[in-house]
């Protein structure tokens, strides 16, 4: 296992090798200097260029209150990539005085990366703050305009079952003039497998009546959400920088209706939406089926075979469709149970799924192609999908009939021929001859006692077939033992899976496919992770996956570069507003 995961991250590292040309600074910066108490401040840390394994410091005398919220940005000019990250952190004092934060760390280029120190001053309260501010302006702006601009974060529900989907959805509301905006950051939903429902490239305006005003409201995005464990989860917040038209303060005795007139200039504010916690319940065990793998929602079964009567070497073609609303994309292949006597083909994947009235539905179906390679009379077990339905709080289990196949002898089936007694054995005919012509080379003679029949080619070639047979028992033995056992032989196979889909996340890349790209290497980390395992796919968590690898003596460098190729993975397919 070890292996195989740095040699992933290696093909990682060759692939994504021309995203970054560059290695930049790394900077700190705060929202603001000086705050008061239980003023809610912004700390961020900016590289430009690709980094891994972020330290952040420890913030002593501040309490965090969301974060590490990470960003990054991907950009194409001229065909050349370039890539800056971003980390920040909602902070808040709780007493006054004068305190530093230390510097933060991270790995770009092979080398360390350092910020600066920041000094933060934190006084008695709000106003003093912004009188002791040198743009206390700023701060009056901020403080007139919170409740005519702010992001709220909405969700369907916030008590729900593990692989639930619950939908969240990001909203601007305005009701000052906006010049221009920015997304700063997008949370990293950790804890949750995620699919986008709305992502917009351009902000669609609309008239929203919220707590008796009238706002100009704008979808930011709207995501799907299949927390993966349960316990107490937080959807942290979504950042904007918004540069907004205001009126400027007069002094002077000048009539209103001058004053009005060109007295407006653009400041610059930073608006942060709230965060959310999610209640996830763990599904129940009691009435859990065997068959169960993680699947919640509500669906169905339908399995159809083309052919019951074959003969050998004729293919059966076996298509499995799984159709209805919820983790569509975390379910996984049926397992089939078959004598040696056919061979199976790992199924062909097929998914149609959108989201329709907000929810994740559709189908996904498997198409297995079963070839039998002996003659008789075979059955297939009855195929089971159990899955979880939130609303009825129960298990469910669709299941099939038993198939029965009827495999007749084929062509180029191997069998023993039987003697054609209508062949009567020639006798030798014998010419009229009394003195036989004389030939003038040996031809194909022997030395007398030096015979084929006794020799060691002979009893070579005798044993062979028992050898073969018994090498071939035992190799049936061996397979039908690993098929017998789920876990080792998907474990088995997860290598040979993993690079077939680094190979086609490379083609991806070369066409320029980078969503495809990035769903093929996440897909090929967390499918391979849970193999080894022995894991479902939707019972792994980033924090399970870093515990297993750990586990396996993986130095803790590696591990910290998988996660950040999946934290990559993620940001590149769920913002790609900010990969632009």
């Amino acid at each position: 296992m070890k292996q195989l995961f740095i040699t992933i991250l290696l093909v990682l590292g060759g692939l994504t090798n021309g995203l970054v040309a560059q290695n930049g600074k790394f900077e700190a910066s705060l929202s603001e200097s000086q705050v008061g108490i239980a003023k809610r401040f912004k700390v961020t840390f900016s590289l430009k260029g690709k980094g891994s394994n972020f330290q952040s410091p420890a913030f002593k005398h501040f309490e965090v209150l969301s974060g590490p919220n990470r960003s990054t940005s991907i950009r194409v000019i001229n065909g050349d990539m370039s890539r800056s990250l971003k980390y920040s952190f909602i902070l808040v004092a709780r007493k006054k005085g004068a305190f530093e934060i230390a510097p933060a760390k991270i790995q770009s280029g092979g080398e360390t990366l350092t910020t600066q120190p920041l000094e933060v001053k934190v006084v008695g309260s709000d106003e003093e703050a912004k009188d002791n501010n040198g743009d206390e302006k700023d701060k009056g702006v901020v403080e007139r305009i919170k409740d005519k601009l702010f992001i709220r974060t909405i969700v369907d529900k916030t008590k729900l079952y593990q692989g639930e989907q619950i939908t969240a959805t990001f909203k601007l509301y305005s009701r000052v003039n906006i010049s221009n905006y920015s997304l700063d950051g997008m949370p990293q939903f950790n804890g949750f497998w995620t699919q986008d429902l709305n992502n917009p490239k351009k902000l669609r305006v609309k008239n929203e009546r919220y707590q008796g005003q009238r706002y100009k409201t704008a979808m930011l995005r709207q995501v799907a959400l299949f927390p993966q464990k349960s316990g107490t989860l937080t959807i942290d917040p979504i950042e904007m920088e918004m540069v907004v038209r205001v009126r400027k303060k007069s002094n002077n005795n000048r009539h209103p209706f001058f004053n009005n007139l060109g007295n407006y200039e653009n400041k610059k504010v930073n608006i942060t939406s709230n965060t959310i916690d999610i209640d996830v319940q763990p599904l129940p065990t009691q009435g859990r089926p065997a068959s169960f793998k993680g699947a919640v929602g509500n669906f169905d079964m339908n399995v159809n075979l083309d052919n019951r009567q074959v003969k050998t070497n004729e293919s059966i073609n076996l298509d499995a469709t799984i159709s209805g609303q919820g983790n569509l994309k975390l379910i996984d292949p049926f397992k089939i149970n078959l004598p040696g006597d056919f061979e199976i083909y790992d199924p062909k994947i097929n998914q149609n799924i959108n989201s329709s009235g907000n929810k994740i539905k559709g189908s996904k179906k498997f198409k297995y192609v079963l070839i039998p390679r002996s003659p008789g009379t075979f059955k297939l077990d009855p195929l089971k999908f159990s899955y979880f339905h939130p609303d009825k709080e129960k298990y469910i289990t669709h299941r099939t009939k038993e198939f029965t196949f009827n495999v007749r002898e084929g062509q180029g089936t191997t069998t023993q021929a039987k003697p054609d007694k209508s062949q009567a054995k020639k006798e030798v005919e014998m010419l009229e001859e009394d003195i036989r012509y004389i030939k003038t080379n040996a031809g194909n003679l022997h030395q007398k006692g030096n015979t084929f029949i006794g020799s060691g080619l002979f009893w070579g070639l005798s044993i062979a077939p028992f050898l073969l047979f018994s090498g071939m028992l035992v190799y049936r033995r061996r397979i039908e033992a690993l098929h017998q056992d789920e876990a080792l032989f998907r474990s088995r196979k997860a290598r040979k899976v993993a690079k077939k889909r680094l190979k086609t996340a490379a083609k991806y890349l070369k066409g320029g496919q980078l969503d495809a790209f990035y769903t093929e290497v996440e897909n090929g980390i967390w499918y391979y992770a849970a193999d080894k395992t022995g894991l479902e796919v939707a019972e792994l968590t980033k924090d399970r996956l870093r515990q297993a690898m750990l586990g396996q003596q993986i130095p803790e460098q590696e591990v910290n570069r998988l996660v950040e190729v999946l934290d990559q993975c993620e940001q590149a397919r769920f913002a790609p507003s900010l990969a632009t």
